[in-house]
């Protein structure tokens, strides 16, 4: 772990491609979210305190402006809300997700960085995909989300890391 956070710390890219990667992976932990907001407020400090140093600059586009005021937006819409402490922890799980909008543009400003994040969500996708093909080769598909009434032909729906399979589809 300390290895981890000295390598974000030192190279904030390198955090940003290695949650691209992962990324599906958390979903099976306990706590995915809360994994993956600790990977994304290490790369935040990061990339903040290489702004701080002069080792990173920043450029505040028109789109980014969008960004902000949604972000503040949906931050007063978890205070302001009859959802209490649940309204807002899920407003601030969000804000911070959606800092990493500023992580990606701050952070990926060469061919060199996006080949690698771009490369990072090829793979990614490909194992996850491998392992939703395996399921359905070996019939481990799930029945969870069928509606076996209309489809009651398929043998279920894979899901690969994902509860869900909406995520995924399965033809057969």
């Amino acid at each position: 772990l300390t290895v981890f956070v000295s390598l974000v710390m030192n190279i904030p890219e390198f955090g940003l491609v290695f949650l691209v990667f992962v990324l599906p992976l958390l979903s099976m932990m306990e706590h995915p979210t809360y994994a993956t907001v600790a990977i994304s407020l290490l790369i935040l400090f990061s990339l903040f305190v290489k702004i701080l140093r002069g080792k990173r600059s920043v450029r505040f586009e028109p789109a980014d402006l969008y960004a902000t005021l949604f972000l503040i937006l949906v931050l007063f819409g978890g205070i302001f809300t009859f959802g209490g402490i649940d309204s807002f922890k899920s407003a601030l799980v969000f804000c911070i997700l959606g800092l990493m909008y500023f992580a990606v543009t701050g952070l990926i400003k060469n061919e060199v960085w996006l080949k690698r994040l771009l490369s990072a969500l090829l793979a990614s996708s490909c194992f996850v995909s491998f392992v939703g093909i395996a399921e359905w080769v070996l019939n481990k598909q799930s029945k969870i989300w069928q509606d076996n009434e209309v489809f009651s032909a398929l043998a279920g729906r894979v899901v690969s890391f994902w509860q869900n399979p909406n995520v995924l589809a399965c033809k057969y």
